[in-house]
């Protein structure tokens, strides 16, 4: 009977010390795979301020050489419209792909005419491009302001007969913009 109760210890030990080393292995894989993950996480999370700093830059241009940041109301609903398009399966799913599209070298087919005029596109006045960067940060980041063009699509400024407008429904004038969305 001893004997049986020694090997029924001793069995009893080894598997305790083999499900501590199992255990333990796996701990240690779990901090191992907890690294990694963190490491994606990490990388992924830069990738998106990365993104996030890129889409704020082609909103800001867009914002400055649309309306020179001279008021809120024309910075906010022109940017109103490029995150409309983004949201609409109709148009690309980025705001600067927004407000790249159509560009082509040597055309000014584009949606944002400031972008295919021939001019260089560097912001030339610190106040307004810097004015340009808060107001894209606060529609961007922040969602102030959406939803103020009733989801219009499309813009002009109040002084242009734009060709295309009466394809479309008017919304509003805001500002010194007249905006429109799809019949």
């Amino acid at each position: 009977m001893k004997t049986i109760y020694k090997n029924t210890i001793a069995v009893a030990i080894n598997t305790a010390v083999f499900a501590a080393m199992i255990y333990a292995g796996t701990v240690a894989q779990a901090h191992e795979d907890e690294a990694v993950l963190q490491g994606i996480l990490e990388s992924y999370q830069a990738q998106q301020a990365e993104t996030q700093a890129e889409e704020m830059e082609c909103l800001a241009l867009n914002i400055y050489f649309e309306t020179h940041a001279k008021s809120l109301v024309d910075a906010m609903s022109v940017s109103d419209v490029v995150l409309n398009r983004v949201v609409s399966t109709r148009y690309p799913d980025t705001v600067c792909d927004v407000v790249h599209q159509g560009y082509k070298k040597d055309s000014r087919s584009c949606q944002f005419s400031w972008y295919c005029d021939g001019k260089h596109d560097e912001p030339y006045d610190d106040d307004s491009w810097e004015q340009s960067r808060k107001y894209a940060h606060d529609i961007y980041m922040n969602g102030n302001f959406r939803g103020m063009t009733q989801g219009a699509t499309h813009y002009h400024a109040h002084w242009m007969k734009a060709y295309w407008a009466s394809s479309l429904n008017r919304v509003a004038r805001i500002g010194s913009h007249i905006f429109y969305i799809e019949k």
